[in-house]
């Protein structure tokens, strides 16, 4: 219809762009009332099942059967959708963004395995997932400033739970000469989700780890750095600690939103108006208690 046009992404942090062309531009300059509120149709999916294609590939799109499972899923989704959109998320001044559409993301090893919801399971679609960690201060919920909350360690201590050990005191991403911690912190949860040995250091691992690192002496450093985990390296158990991790973000969103505390969800971890930052700690904290069986700590980052 020539009202947009598309800007392919590529691999590591390149995202596709949607820009609307001047005819688009003309259109929505030409309205008699100004620009109208841009919406979003109701009825998208917000439970997603992708299957992997092979290393490198896109993940394939899949269709499927609903269970009292996915219902049950959707209807969480539905609610905190729903619960965001009445709430003023801004950034820096501007106006509110578009509404609020969570969806949460699962994947199955490839296409033609059963279609199970217990891997991944992440949420995506939120605007201040992307935004730059340097840019969070900007974001307004109902005009306040936030305070941003995240589980201190959280797929290394999980992983130890797993492994049915304690992460040891001390930052576990540290104690490696040579290596950088974002490097170490990449590595880690690298090893964690691929199945078999790494071969070569993933982009973004490689850049952040400098010279002299290889895919054999990063797997071998963090092996000596973490033995108790180290058997689980190249094993696919990252997707599962995911899912781990995405259910104890949900059952603190829902405590949250029960408590009517509008909470913006990352990976890890929640934005939340800084005046309920202690609200959201102990939400936070009793919902790693009831899934993982332990307290995980909780810090607010500066």
């Amino acid at each position: 219809m020539g009202l947009v046009t598309r800007q392919r992404g590529g691999r590591g942090n390149q995202r596709s762009t949607i820009e609307p062309t001047p005819r688009l531009r003309e259109m929505l300059a030409g309205l008699e009332s100004g620009p109208r509120p841009i919406g979003r149709e109701a009825g998208a999916e917000t439970i997603i099942l992708k299957a992997s294609t092979g290393r490198g590939r896109s993940k394939l799109l899949l269709d499927y059967a609903d269970t009292p499972e996915t219902i049950a899923m959707r209807a969480d989704m539905q609610a905190i959708n729903a619960f965001l959109a009445e709430a003023d998320i801004g950034l820096d001044g501007n106006p509110p963004q578009l509404p609020v559409f969570l969806t949460r993301r699962f994947q199955i090893e490839h296409p033609d395995a059963p279609h199970t919801f217990d891997q991944h399971g992440r949420l995506y679609g939120g605007f201040w997932m992307s935004l730059p960690k340097t840019q969070r201060h900007l974001i307004r919920i109902n005009g306040e400033e936030v305070a941003d909350l995240d589980f201190t360690a959280m797929f290394p201590q999980l992983a130890y739970l797993e492994a049915g050990a304690v992460l040891p005191r001390g930052d576990p991403y540290g104690g490696i000469e040579g290596l950088p911690r974002a490097a170490a912190k990449m590595g880690l949860s690298a090893l964690l989700c691929r199945r078999g040995a790494m071969r070569r250091l993933p982009s973004g691992v490689r850049e952040a780890a400098g010279k002299g690192w290889n895919a054999e002496r990063l797997s071998q450093a963090l092996a000596e750095r973490h033995p108790a985990i180290a058997s689980m390296f190249g094993t696919g158990l990252g997707l599962r600690l995911m899912f781990t991790e995405s259910r104890i973000l949900l059952v603190a969103l829902r405590t949250l939103m029960e408590q009517g505390v509008p909470a913006l969800p990352m990976h890890d971890g929640i934005m939340v108006p800084r005046s309920r930052s202690d609200q959201a700690t102990t939400a936070m904290v009793d919902a790693s208690q009831g899934i993982a069986g332990i307290p995980l700590p909780v810090v607010i980052k500066a």
